[in-house]
């Protein structure tokens, strides 16, 4: 059984106790790996949308259920769970990585729920210092830190 962690704000929790993870487009997770900070890299990128306390969601799935894995942004490759997982874990930097499980995961496949303590991961995306930032609405929020000069560059032209 493969334990993966499913990121979200915390006041979702007694629904989820309840009716386990809705998978509407699919359920967004990461493998459990030794690294605290890796496996809950994506609390600093989800935070900048819900700015609100999150929890991590731990469930196990079968080894043999297939799933979509690969790079956040780019090209999604299907494989076994138990072969995703290690694909993930094989890499030199798993940032950015996530797993899909295209189904609902019922409240008696959660192991357990944690608060989860602190902000970790990349705030953009992974290896972003020393990149020019993209000023363009997609990109850059109003009310985020910096927003309103990165934007007001972007539309003169300057980046």
């Amino acid at each position: 059984m493969v334990m993966l962690v499913h990121v979200t704000a915390a006041k979702l929790e007694p629904k989820i106790k309840r009716s386990g993870l809705r998978a509407r487009f699919g359920v967004y997770a990461f493998p459990v790996l030794p690294s605290y900070t890796l496996t809950h890299q994506w609390t600093r990128e989800l935070s900048k949308w819900t700015r609100q306390p999150m929890i991590g969601v731990y469930f196990r799935i079968p080894d043999d259920e297939v799933v979509r894995f690969g790079r956040y942004g780019q090209a999604m490759r299907t494989l076994p769970a138990a072969r995703a997982v290690g694909e993930i874990s094989k890499l030199a930097d798993p940032r950015g990585q996530q797993v899909i499980v295209d189904r609902t995961i019922s409240a008696r496949e959660i192991t357990r729920i944690t608060a989860i303590r602190g902000v970790l991961g990349w705030r953009h995306m992974p290896d972003a210092h020393g990149k020019k930032p993209c000023g363009c609405p997609a990109c850059v929020a109003r009310g985020e830190p910096g927003a309103r000069a990165l934007r007001r560059r972007y539309d003169s032209g300057e980046l």
